[in-house]
């Protein structure tokens, strides 16, 4: 048996007598009311395809607006935090709210143990007793401090008399936190802190 339109044997490759398969064209010997039917399934779905095609467009635009959004509020959201927490000038005045916190300082301990000397002065004219409290806090510690968990300060110091520190830390980045236990009333803070490595 041979091919209709050039004669070869059916099992060779034609392209000339294959080329609908390459094309996307049909050649149909079917009556006509089937053709009809045929062609107008094909158009429903090329109709479809395309919606389909806008849909996914639409959904591309929509992530990426909400991904941009989504990346912008944490940045801004990073920066005010870090604003909030930054560590003041040393012998500048600070306006501590209720229940609210300052970093006065960071510093690390490189080795494994080190002693150190933390000098504390503090002015506050408007404290009323007990309302202001120093914290001597380790990174893993700070974090809890922030979100409000339970935390062990290395060092808790609550009266302007009894701040400072003077004892061993390890290796670590540390927080000398000043926080306003008063729930109504805001304080002014004016500190000077010497940090002294034995």
């Amino acid at each position: 048996m041979q091919c209709q339109r050039c004669g070869r044997p059916p099992y060779e490759l034609c392209l000339n007598c294959e080329s609908y398969l390459f094309n996307n064209e049909l050649e149909v010997k079917i009556s006509g009311a089937k053709v009809t039917r045929l062609l107008e399934e094909k158009q429903k779905l090329s109709d479809k395809s395309k919606e389909n095609g806008v849909t996914i467009f639409y959904l591309r635009i929509g992530i990426t607006i909400s991904v941009s959004v989504g990346l912008a509020l944490g940045s801004w959201l990073v920066q005010l935090r870090q604003a909030k927490y930054s560590q003041p000038l040393q012998g500048s005045t600070i306006q501590l709210l209720p229940n609210n916190h300052v970093v006065a300082k960071e510093f690390s301990v490189e080795e494994q143990l080190r002693d150190v000397n933390i000098i504390v002065s503090v002015e506050c004219n408007d404290c009323a007793d007990k309302s202001l409290a120093m914290l001597l806090l380790n990174e893993d510690n700070y974090r809890k401090f922030k979100l409000r968990l339970e935390y062990k300060p290395r060092h808790e110091g609550i009266g302007i008399e009894a701040f400072g520190f003077d004892g061993n830390l390890e290796r670590d980045h540390y927080y000398i936190v000043f926080f306003n236990t008063s729930i109504s009333r805001t304080v002014s803070i004016k500190t000077n802190i010497n940090l002294i490595y034995k």
